[in-house]
């Protein structure tokens, strides 16, 4: 009977600190495969302010669609398009989206992906690249990326600024022709769901990163990148380099929430009457 009362304050305490997340940003792709993506707002907006999903810069090609598909870019250009969004340390962010990168224009060669993640700016120069690896003013940080069939289906996860801090790779879980090299060859143009955890709320902010899709896997924990100092964070959304084609399934941003004062008191009160409770009954 001792331990009755220590045990429900613990209760108390766990179900006042039970956290949710809240959505940022979503996105349903059940638009049409002729209008563009680019300048319409997403499907959900709880970040408090306006926003439109934007191309890095106004020279590239609208191949992004609003049913989620991406065609392949007739100029050529590596591109992004991203939502604005700057964390804010204390919190913990969640990134979901789930895609794959089917085809690239005969003639480019070995190189060409698809990919998701923070960018460190919305838009990059008035010309030339704007993806996460090469950006010309635009460097992904926490994303990864999926190459076509055509390139060996290899994928990668980079912490960044750009190809910086590649992640290793558990090999329990992914292996592959690229593996030695923190790649991991698929070869078959899988769906690939990516899931980020960025924990913000520590001296050394923290991502965390969840693969599934590759090689048949379920999503499951591949690796995390601890920053030194906070990386520069200003959008986050989808990027590709060359003229790659693909399909955009699923797009969320989440925080974590943060329990209101009042609801963590009601929990320990909870506790305590409990604990008052079991000593009455036990006088009787």
């Amino acid at each position: 009977m001792r331990t009755a009362a220590p045990m429900a304050i613990l209760a108390g305490a766990s179900m006042a600190s039970a956290q949710t997340f809240n959505t940022i940003y979503s996105q349903t792709f059940n638009g049409s495969s002729s209008t563009a993506l680019s300048g319409t707002s997403p499907t959900v907006n709880n970040s408090g302010s306006a926003a439109n999903w934007t191309l890095n810069n106004a020279s590239a090609d609208s191949s992004w669609h609003a049913d989620g598909s991406v065609a392949l870019s007739p100029s050529g250009n590596s591109e992004s398009l991203q939502l604005a969004f700057t964390p804010v340390a204390g919190n913990v962010y969640k990134l979901q989206t789930s895609f794959v990168c089917t085809g690239v224009q005969s003639g480019t060669g070995f190189g060409s992906w698809m990919g998701a993640g923070f960018g460190s700016s919305l838009t990059s120069a008035a010309s030339g690249t704007g993806d996460y690896a090469f950006g010309n003013g635009i460097s992904g940080v926490a994303w990864m990326f999926e190459g076509p069939p055509a390139d060996g289906g290899n994928y990668a996860i980079f912490g960044g600024p750009g190809t910086a801090n590649k992640v290793p790779w558990n090999n329990g879980l992914l292996a592959g022709a690229y593996a030695g090299n923190n790649y991991a060859g698929g070869g078959s143009g899988a769906v690939l769901t990516y899931d980020v955890t960025l924990d913000t709320t520590g001296p050394q902010w923290v991502a965390s990163y969840y693969l599934g899709g590759a090689q048949g896997t379920s999503l499951g924990f591949v690796g995390s990148t601890t920053y030194a100092t906070a990386p520069t964070i200003a959008a986050v959304g989808f990027t590709k380099q060359a003229p790659d084609s693909g399909m955009i399934n699923s797009f969320s941003l989440s925080v974590e929430a943060t329990p209101e004062p009042s609801t963590l008191s009601l929990g320990l009160l909870g506790g305590v009457s409990f604990l008052l409770g079991a000593r009455r009954f036990r006088k009787a």
